[in-house]
């Protein structure tokens, strides 16, 4: 944190207390949501990677930005599966 002077900067300091309380937030969802790997696990039940399934994980790795190591190896085990011919790339449903 920056020290405050004489100047009022009690909006500087708000602002990046939000910001940093919304980084905390996203790191206490990082631990909880592991929407990747839940999508990986339906891909898995069904024996399948659908162009539905495929799409959601490319917007849930677009939006968060990061990888978390539960996520990254559902990932690697998709595509050990895929590469073993155990799960099927369909083209559309």
């Amino acid at each position: 944190m920056v020290s405050l002077k004489i100047l009022d900067l009690s909006h500087i300091w708000s602002c990046s207390f939000n910001i940093e309380y919304f980084y905390i937030a996203s790191l206490c969802n990082m631990k909880t949501n592991y929407a990747i790997r839940q999508l990986v696990e339906k891909a898995l039940s069904i024996k399948q990677l659908t162009p539905d399934i495929e799409n959601a994980i490319n917007s849930e790795l677009t939006q968060m930005g990061y990888v978390s190591d539960v996520d990254y190896e559902a990932l690697e085990l998709l595509m050990t599966e895929m590469d073993a011919g155990r799960i099927q790339l369909v083209s559309s449903i």
